[in-house]
């Protein structure tokens, strides 16, 4: 805290009278004095295009990013409930790009309720792959306008 500001945290009791040498909690502009710095890495000013969170948001528009994809793409079948688990932990994180996300993936979350027999057959093989194509041929979304 500044000097000249110290005066303006003071308060008095009836053991005497204190003032803050340092910024108290609470304060309306105590962030930007906590001596908070951003790390050079982390920030970026006047570029069209950012990776935040595994999208590509650039002017106007988000996608995904193609590392995931890519990672989707070469996705092994799942041999479990576990793997198939962590295949929609990852496909499900996308699922807005994907038009219909629930009726593809409705034979492969059948596997996933409780007591169900795990039975990988033709149907759950092709909802995996025409998961995989589908979110290979994501669109671009677009972002509001205000």
């Amino acid at each position: 805290m500044w000097e000249q500001d110290v005066h303006n945290t003071a308060f008095r009791t009836y053991e005497g009278h204190y003032e803050f040498m340092v910024m108290p909690f609470g304060l309306t502009n105590a962030p930007s004095g906590f001596k908070l710095y951003a790390k050079r890495s982390k920030y970026s000013f006047g570029t069209r295009q950012v990776d935040y969170l595994g999208h590509i948001i650039f002017v106007g528009t988000i996608s995904m990013d193609k590392y995931k994809v890519e990672r989707v793409l070469t996705w092994p079948t799942p041999q479990s409930i576990r793997d198939l688990r962590g295949f929609f932990g990852l496909s499900g994180y996308y699922r807005r790009f994907i038009k219909g996300y629930g009726f593809i993936t409705a034979s492969l979350t059948t596997l996933l309720k409780k007591g169900a027999h795990w039975k990988w057959d033709e149907a759950t093989q092709s909802s995996f792959q025409h998961l995989k194509e589908a979110i290979c041929q994501a669109p671009m979304l677009a972002l509001p306008d205000f």
